[in-house]
Parts: structure tokens; C-alpha cells; sequence
């Protein structure tokens, strides 16, 4: 794994295996010289710097260090300011703490497979790829469709480059040659030789440059025409090969920090040819020789179409062969059957084989020019996992050693999720009240860094967490996880409580299932609406109890980008993500509903699950509520603002912070606020009280202790509650 700029290898928990996931024991993975190098070397250039002399945090020398980095923290400052900076720098802190895992083109063996995968077995032999799946670790869960199998004939140290060869493959298919054709290759480092090897497969005209003899000299014994093009002139050489017309198309496979490949390759190519980028360098060129030689230039993203599609790859959906020929997973299968017959020899290009604990002297030897070839594996022993048929410890420490500690009468609490508000908001409070017991997330690296924030352990199967006899669960993962998880825990869990983040569910059929659950198990289960908890909420139903009364409740949300994870169709879009806490909020205040309805804006995009403007009424036998969410409004706008009448008092409320109190006993009723809110600092001036944000998180928390020992559910929303308020806001929706 990569921790900076440097190359640690250490024990974490495996991935989680998901529906359509393939847990694989690898056997071999291909280090890529170009990618995973390039930010080991920019540290290498870096030495004797001045910022290497100046006492300053990792972070903030990672992006000094990297102009990638400081342009997007300027982006952070010009559209947040300083609080955005800051957030930027604690993430990159944590990044930097916690490391991330390398590689992305794997070999070795199935261990096991989710529920979606129904053509492979276990112990088949197959080759894997993608970032962040196909890592170099022992153990990899990667999506079916990055997921092939190996032919008999290719051996597991070749098929360990599929994602390599399927790089360079596609980069002449986004060529879209004929046979015959001539193609020129500029850089014949591995996926430059790799690609000149392909296009010669396929009965191309191939002729490659690059400044490094011994790279040349390689291409040369593979059967490529290649040329030192620091000693012929390149664009001659083409123009001998294609009789004066040029080549139909240049693959750039070179790396530089330079420009001139561009205007290069668009001398080297005919009239109306192709330049396909593949490697990084500046773009820059002459829009002169593009526009008389009507070029096309094209860009070859990764292994092929349906890369960095979340459906095609998370979700497994195939793309027809009739519209796409060739997916990055049917190329993923060419590629290994081109090694199968011998049209593409890996003798050379492979330059040594690096057991696991040897990892970083591998990445050392090849960035000193110390390996006879152009990439080196990892391997490792598969065996041993195989062995065990996939009985795989998920947990750091392992649970099973792991016994829990109880301080006196605290109760104890285990986490399912552990996201920003989970991190920043709930954990600061519950392991002041309770005892810290487990923690189950989908990241291994960020389970093994929790166990340093006082869990006993951590794990990327939340199964385990529901298997320890606990006081309360706390789920707080994204919200189309909340309803199978919820399940799940009122199935098996042994808690007592089991507390979920909002929504609990995401549709109306979810709701009743989790209803009838209940019915016949002693299982208490609570919401995270936690609005109603603060003391200032406490105020207004103090105020409201036996009057007649109006509520509005606004919500000036502000825009998110359309990438945001909650627009995906399965996280049901911030109606029903946010809309239940202010819908549930009118509920605890005055009791059950006796009609409701909702209009929503069109969207901008239709595409997009975007419910960000809509208004909701709510009336009740003596009161009724209006909330009114938006995201069209100003940064300056605070978020949340109430305003309460109730027979002659109104209160206002502005972002838990500010209340201000008008007419009938107000000095009554501010006293009272005073009294209430004591904790957070309240400071009067007139009939206005200013205090720390009071949004009711802290009493939420302490409440379920209360539920635990007393029976006293008091603020909170238990299921009967939820129930009703969730069923408020399906029926203003579906």
C-alpha cells in the first residue's frame, strides 16, 4: 500500500464481499510501471527541495508537493473559504494517516462469490482488474464483470497483467484499424510494447520509437520494427512504412512532462489519421497541422467501454454486444487469448517476481532502472487461503479474541458505518457516554485505523458486529444500506437496541416488512431523528401542548452536484433522505397526522433522482405544518429556520442557535428557554437568545441510555413513531 510516497506492506482486514463480488486469493499481481510509479517518482524529484527542509504536516506537503493538489485546494478556497481548506486538510490527513491500496491487475483464484455470481466456481482460475479492487493484497473482492477466466494454456504470472493488455488493447481498437494499416507507437514502456505487439497480432503494420535502447531492443526481438528516435527521424521512418502517406493512426504511449508529442504524432499520421492518447503528457499542439491534416484525435480510457460505470460494474448490467462490441470485460478476454496462442510474449517484459514482504524493494528496484524488464510482480500464497475453503478472519484484531471490556455500568456500542456524520458528530458523544465495543466498515484500511480511535475491533463483514452480545447497534451506513442492514440486525443481532440512521427505509413495502418484523420479537429499534430531542424543540412543545398552532419549518438545503451519491436511484434523493427528519419533526410535535400532501419542482434533469424543491402541509386535529425544503437559495441563508404560533406567542427559530420569543408571556417562556438549554451557553438580549448549536444529538445519545436502563423512550423516535412518520412521507410521495 502507498502511504505518501512511500511503499509499507501491512496486515489489514479483507474486503466485504457484496452480491455481485468475486473474493479472490490472489496469486500474482503486475505492478504498472507508468501509473503506480509516477507519484514515487515526483517524490524522488522532490529530494533537496526546500519544503523538504521545512517543518511541515504530511498533508499539507502533499499538496504543495503535487500541483493536482494545490489547484483543487485554491478550487476549496474560492468556493467555501477557509472552512472548506480545512475540511479538505483533515481529509487529506486522514488519506495520508490511513494510506491507500496499489495496484490493479491481479491473477489467482475464486474463494468465494456473492449471491449475483452464478458462473463461476470456487477455485476457478481467473484474471482481475480495477483500481481499488484488483488491489496487490493477499485477498481482493472485485465486481463480476472486471473478473475473467484464465485459459489452461496462460500461465498465472501473464494473466496477472490483464489489466495492462487490456489497456494497451484498447488503444487500438479506439484507432479503428484495418489490416494492412499502419500504426505508429511512440513510448515502448510496457503498455507501449504491449500495444505494438498487439497491433502486429492483428496483421497492422507496426513500427515503434523510444529514447531507451533496451526498450527498443525488446520490441525488436517481439517482431516490431522499432527505432531509437533519438537517432533516426521518426516521421521519415513512418513515411518509408506507409509509401509518403503517413500512418493511419499514432498511439502515444509515452509519458513526459514535455510538450511536442502532439504536434510529433500529427506529422507522423495521413491525411484525416488518428492520434490516440494513451500515455500523460501535455496536450498542447499546433491547431494548424491538425486542421490541414483534418485529424481526429481520440482519447483510450482505461480497458474499454463500461469503465468507471457504476452499473455496468458495480451493478453488473452487460452492455449488448450487438451496440458494444467490445466491453472492457470482453477485452479482458481477448487480451488473455492472444497470450494463450502466442501472439503476445511476455518473456522480457516481465523482469523479476517479488515475493509480498518484498513489495517495496520491488517498486525500489524499478524505479533505480534495477529490473531486466518493463514491470515486476508480487506474488503470494494463494494456497494457504485456498486451503481453508474461505474461512477468512474480517476482523482487526480478530473478534473471536477480542473480549469486551465493561468500564462499571456502561453500556456498550458498536457502529455499522462510519461516515462523516458518524465520525464527526455521533462517535465524539457516544464514547463519552458508553463504551466503545466494534465497528464494521467496507474499507479494510479504514478499519484497521479505527481500532486506534478506542474500538475493541473492526471489521468489513458487519455480520460480525450482529453476532456480539451488545447493548445498542448504531447504524449509520448510507441510506439504501439502512433497510437490509435493519433487517438483518432484528433477525440476528443479540442488541438491545438498534439505532438507525434516517430514513430506515427507503419504500413503502420496506416500511411494513420491518413493521411485521417487529411484531414478534422483543427487538427495540429507534431512528435517528434526532430534532426533536433538542431542548429548544422542547420549548415549542411546551408552548404548543393544549393550544391551537401553525408550524413552518424551512429548509434552504443549497446545491449539490449531481454526482452526489444521494441522487443514485437506490438512495432515494433528499426527499425521502432528508425530507422524513422535518416530516417526523411536525409528528413529535403535535401527534399523529390526519392528512397530508406535497408538491415537488420539476427537476433540471430528469435523469436525476432530484427531489431538492418541495413543499409539504401536514394538518392535525390542533395544529398545522408547513415545510418547505429548497436548494435554490444563497450560501448566506441559514439552513434551518422555524417559525411557531401558537394563540397569541410566536417563536423563531434560526439553525438551533438564535430563538426569539414574541408576545404573550415571552418573559415566561425565555426564562424557560434559558432554563432548557443551559448547556449550550445561553446568552439574552431582549426577547433574543443566541447559544451553541443546540440540535439535540447529545440528548438523542443520552436518551438511549435512558431507554436502556428505564424503559423511558422520552424524545426518541422508536418504531411506533417512525412508523408513522415514514408512512406521512410515502403517502405525499408514492
Amino acid at each position: 500500500m502507498f502511504k505518501g510516497s512511500s511503499v509499507t506492506v501491512e496486515e489489514v482486514p479483507p474486503p466485504h464481499l457484496f452480491e455481485k463480488g468475486v473474493m479472490i486469493a490472489t496469486a500474482y499481481s503486475a505492478i504498472s510501471a507508468g501509473t503506480e510509479l509516477a507519484s514515487l517518482r515526483a517524490k524522488k524529484k522532490k529530494e533537496g527541495w526546500v519544503l523538504e527542509k521545512l517543518p511541515l504536516p504530511r498533508p499539507v506537503r502533499l499538496v504543495l508537493e503535487n500541483p493536482y493538489y494545490a489547484k483543487l485546494a485554491l478550487q476549496k478556497l474560492r468556493e467555501g473559504g477557509l472552512k472548506e481548506v480545512l475540511k479538505y486538510y483533515q481529509r487529506a490527513k486522514q488519506v495520508v494517516g490511513t494510506g491507500r491500496f496499489s495496484g490493479y491487475s491481479i491473477s489467482g483464484y475464486v474463494l468465494r462469490k456473492g449471491e449475483g455470481v452464478i458462473d463461476l466456481s470456487v477455485g476457478d482460475r481467473v484474471a482481475a482488474a480495477g483500481a481499488g479492487f484488483a488491489n496487490h493484497a493477499e485477498i481482493d473482492v472485485v465486481p463480476r464483470r472486471l473478473v475473467v477466466p484464465v485459459p489452461e494454456k496462460v500461465s498465472m504470472e501473464d494473466a496477472s497483467t490483464v489489466a495492462l493488455g487490456s489497456i494497451a488493447l484498447q488503444s487500438v481498437r479506439r484507432a479503428n484499424l484495418h489490416q494492412g494499416d499502419v500504426v505508429a507507437v511512440i513510448g515502448l514502456g510496457l503498455i507501449g510494447n504491449l500495444a505494438a505487439q498487439i497491433a502486429k497480432a492483428y496483421n497492422l503494420k507496426v513500427v515503434g520509437f523510444d529514447i531507451n535502447d533496451a526498450r527498443v531492443n525488446l520490441a525488436k526481438e517481439k517482431g516490431v520494427e522499432a527505432y531509437n528516435s533519438l537517432n533516426v527521424n521518426p516521421v521519415e521512418k513512418v513515411m518509408e512504412l506507409s509509401q509518403g502517406f503517413g500512418a493511419d493512426a499514432v498511439i502515444i504511449a509515452a509519458s513526459s512532462d514535455k510538450p511536442g508529442l502532439m504536434d510529433l504524432a500529427l506529422d507522423m499520421i495521413r491525411h484525416r489519421g488518428k492520434v490516440v492518447i494513451l500515455g500523460a503528457f501535455p496536450t498542447q499542439f499546433s491547431r494548424t497541422k491538425m486542421y490541414v491534416k483534418d485529424a481526429e484525435i481520440l482519447i483510450s480510457v482505461s480497458y474499454g467501454p463500461g469503465r468507471y460505470d457504476p452499473v455496468y460494474e458495480l451493478g453488473g448490467i452487460d452492455y449488448p454486444i450487438g451496440y458494444v462490441r467490445w466491453t472492457e470485460e470482453r477485452n479482458m478476454i481477448e487480451y488473455l487469448k492472444l497470450l494463450e496462442k502466442g501472439l503476445v510474449d511476455l518473456k522480457g517484459v516481465i523482469g523479476a517476481v517479488y515475493p509480498i514482504d518484498q513489495a517495496p524493494q520491488a517498486y525500489q528496484d524499478l524505479l533505480e532502472g534495477k529490473v531486466n524488464g518493463l514491470t515486476a510482480l508480487i506474488k503470494y500464497e494463494p494456497e494457504k487461503h485456498l486451503r481453508e475453503r474461505g474461512v477468512i478472519s474480517f476482523s482487526w484484531p480478530s473478534a473471536a479474541q477480542t473480549e469486551i471490556v465493561r468500564k462499571g455500568t456502561r453500556p456498550t456500542v458498536s457502529f455499522i458505518g462510519f461516515g462523516s456524520f458518524a465520525s464527526t458528530v455521533l462517535y465524539l458523544i457516544v464514547k463519552e457516554l458508553y463504551e466503545l465495543n466494534g465497528v464494521a466498515v467496507t474499507n479494510p484500511l479504514k478499519a484497521r485505523e479505527l481500532t486506534k480511535m478506542g474500538f475493541k475491533f473492526a471489521t468489513t463483514n458487519y455480520e460480525e458486529v450482529l453476532e456480539k452480545e451488545e447493548d445498542i447497534i448504531i447504524i449509520a451506513t448510507r441510506h439504501s444500506q439502512h433497510y437490509p442492514i435493519l433487517r438483518d440486525a432484528i433477525v440476528k443481532s443479540k442488541a438491545r437496541i438498534i439505532y438507525v440512521e434516517k430514513p430506515p427505509v427507503l419504500t413503502p413495502e420496506q416500511l411494513e416488512d420491518i413493521n411485521e418484523l417487529l411484531k414478534n420479537r422483543n427487538k427495540v429499534v429507534v431512528t435517528g431523528f434526532n430534532r426533536p430531542c433538542s431542548p429548544i424543540s422542547r420549548l415549542l412543545k411546551e408552548i404548543a401542548k393544549g393550544k391551537k398552532t401553525s408550524l413552518v419549518y424551512r429548509v434552504a438545503a443549497g446545491k449539490l452536484k449531481k454526482d452526489h451519491w444521494i441522487y443514485k436511484p437506490e438512495e432515494g434523493g433528499r426527499y425521502l433522505g432528508e425530507g422524513c427528519h422535518f416530516i417526523d419533526y411536525a409528528i413529535a410535535l403535535f401527534g399523529k397526522p390526519v392528512k397530508g400532501t406535497a408538491i415537488f419542482l420539476r427537476p433540471d434533469n430528469v435523469k436525476v433522482l432530484d427531489t431538492d424543491v418541495w413543499s409539504a402541509s401536514l394538518a392535525f386535529e390542533d395544529g398545522l405544518a408547513t415545510i418547505h425544503y429548497t436548494s435554490l437559495n444563497s450560501k448566506e441563508t441559514e439552513k434551518e429556520y422555524i417559525e411557531l404560533h401558537a394563540e397569541g406567542i410566536t417563536v423563531k427559530v434560526y439553525d438551533y442557535v438564535k430563538v426569539v420569543i414574541e408576545g404573550e408571556d415571552k418573559d415566561k417562556w425565555l426564562e424557560r428557554c434559558l432554563q432548557l438549554c443551559s448547556r449550550y451557553n445561553p446568552q439574552i438580549e431582549g426577547n433574543v437568545i443566541t447559544m451553541e448549536k443546540a440540535k439535540g444529538w447529545r440528548e438523542e445519545m443520552e436518551q438511549l441510555g435512558k431507554l436502556l436502563r428505564e424503559g423511558d423512550k422520552g424524545c426518541l423516535a422508536t418504531w411506533e413513531r417512525a412508523y408513522i412518520s415514514m408512512k406521512a412521507l410515502f403517502d405525499m410521495y408514492y
